[in-house]
């Protein structure tokens, strides 16, 4: 166990905190799903620490970059037996984020 965590347990207040925490996850997810039903595909916008983050749209340079270097990619990817690569439409679900255009089914 880290120093962290046994200095957080040897702490007697340490139950106020915790409830706190609880509570804010608990509507911090509340929020995640809210997010999870509004979003679309036609939606640019992203779920970060909480906050849902909307992005202004890509100019024609940026979508010709990102789709050459997203096909680049994706050759390595399929030559090498890697797995998939996906290009800005996949969202990326990580433990508190989601990174990406919109939720995939």
């Amino acid at each position: 166990m880290s120093a962290i965590f046994e200095k957080l347990l040897a702490d007697p207040s340490l139950p106020a905190p915790l409830q706190e925490l609880n509570k804010a996850m608990q509507e911090e997810q509340k929020r995640r799903d809210s997010f999870y039903e509004w979003i679309d595909e036609s939606t640019k916008a992203e779920f970060i620490n909480g906050e849902v983050v909307m992005h202004s749209p890509a100019k024609e340079k940026h979508n010709a970059v990102r789709e050459y270097l997203s096909r680049l990619l994706g050759v390595f990817v399929e030559e090498r037996n890697l797995g998939i690569c996906r290009g800005e439409k996949a969202m990326i679900h990580l433990i508190r984020n989601s990174y990406g255009r919109y939720a995939a089914a």
